[in-house]
């Protein structure tokens, strides 16, 4: 009994000095909690904070991946509309080629016809002044007649070389529209000794034999002037 109340004596005495130190360091281990606590609450707020800004930033990228793709399908769409335009430019092209070498030909074709009633004129001109002597007054209607008929040759070759030099700049011009008429209505006629009248239309020149009352193309003027070359031939 005696060594039991001593010892009990002697834990009481050690037990004040044990429980400081146990307090001390539940006091120093609540400190390190409380610490640990508010760190995690810091680290936590920190994470949505960068959480909210990487929402923030996902949320520009889509925007901006929404206007890219708009911004490709714009591109996309302008690129079928010029694939569509150079399409059409090239078929365009090929149409022009083919209009410029159509207009080549009646350009030469035109100075085929031009080169014709030069000497046409030429003729005509040579036989008023071979006939122009001693002719009757009843001739010197002809003359007169074949005067217009030279006049209106004249003018009808100033309309051609109008028209060939138009040509000719809008063959060395592509983009200039080009208004050519397919023909022009012209005619003239001139007789020989032998009796044939010459007939010059937009078509050329042709051969015809006068047979009585026999009907020539071309105009009045033409007509009564082949006439009367060829009653001053029979003369």
């Amino acid at each position: 009994m005696e060594a039991d109340a001593s010892a009990t004596s002697t834990w009481d005495g050690v037990l004040p000095a044990d429980r400081a130190l146990d307090r001390y360091n539940m006091t120093k281990l609540i400190n390190d909690v409380h610490e640990r606590e508010h760190a995690s609450r810091f680290y936590q707020r920190h994470l949505e904070i960068l959480i909210d800004e990487g929402g923030v930033r996902l949320q520009q990228e889509c925007h901006r991946s929404n206007q890219l793709e708009e911004r490709v399908a714009d591109l996309q769409w302008i690129t079928a509309q010029l694939e569509s335009t150079i399409t059409q430019l090239s078929d365009d092209g090929e149409l022009l080629r083919q209009s410029l070498a159509l207009e080549r030909m009646k350009v030469q074709e035109l100075q085929s016809q031009l080169i014709t009633i030069l000497d046409t004129n030429d003729t005509l001109t040579r036989l008023v002044s071979k006939e122009a002597s001693g002719m009757p007054h009843e001739r010197q209607v002809d003359v007169y007649q074949l005067t217009l008929e030279n006049l209106r040759l004249q003018d009808l070759i100033s309309k051609l070389q109008i028209t060939q030099n138009k040509d000719q700049a809008a063959l060395k011009s592509p983009e200039e529209p080009l208004q050519v008429p397919d023909s022009y209505p012209y005619d003239c006629s001139s007789s020989s000794s032998d009796g044939s009248s010459t007939v010059v239309s937009s078509t050329g020149i042709g051969e015809e034999k006068s047979r009585g009352t026999s009907t020539q193309a071309g105009s009045k003027s033409a007509s009564q002037t082949s006439n009367h070359a060829g009653m001053a031939a029979r003369s």
